[in-house]
């Protein structure tokens, strides 16, 4: 499971060097208001098998520019 455990100025910081896609920055800021994986699933209408691998591919562009 993905915890955002950023500030904000360092998520903006992340933001200007990596290439989220329009859901991964809704993915993002749903986990900053620490929604569920269920509720995120339901909000944008994704499977949790969708949702997963949306995180992997968010928490891989994030580890590699820190």
């Amino acid at each position: 499971m993905l915890k955002i455990a950023f500030t904000t100025s360092e998520l903006e910081a992340i933001d200007k060097e990596v290439n989220f896609t329009p859901l991964q920055k809704k993915i993002i800021k749903d986990k900053r208001d620490e929604l569920s994986n269920t509720q995120i699933c339901m909000k944008h209408n994704l499977s949790q098998s969708s949702l997963s691998r949306e995180l992997k591919k968010i928490a891989d562009k994030i580890k590699k520019v820190l």
